[in-house]
């Protein structure tokens, strides 16, 4: 990939976006739990976590020529995180009305994810 690239890839439970710039890549991995999160329900992820999630998706393809475990190994850092779901029961107080994206969290590929 050249700097300026955006790609969106999906395969089987997995979304990943990747931004290019000069110098440095910025990648978000998006993976489906088995039942979502909603708040203030908060999962505190370990090493141990990352670890497994890293190994059942190292085989994965991002690009026609990278695997997941490439882009793992060129990491500079991460931090792995539940993406909660909700709604807000009342769009609206006093003169402020929610529309569109503040009334709702975006969730990437309309999945319940995590990201790493």
């Amino acid at each position: 990939m050249k700097s300026g690239d955006m790609l969106e890839t999906h395969d089987t439970g997995v979304l990943f976006h990747i931004f290019t710039q000069p110098t440095l890549s910025f990648w978000f991995m998006y993976i489906t739990l088995d039942k979502p999160t909603h708040w203030p329900e908060q999962t505190r992820y370990t090493e141990d976590d990352v670890d497994a999630v890293v190994k059942k998706y190292s085989k994965v393809h991002v690009t026609r020529d990278v695997l997941f475990e490439d882009m793992w190994k060129a990491r500079s850092r991460h931090k792995l995180a539940s993406l909660e779901e909700g709604v807000q029961k009342r769009w609206y107080w006093k003169r402020i009305v929610l529309l569109g994206d503040s009334a709702h969290k975006v969730r990437a590929a309309a999945l319940p994810t995590l990201t790493l």
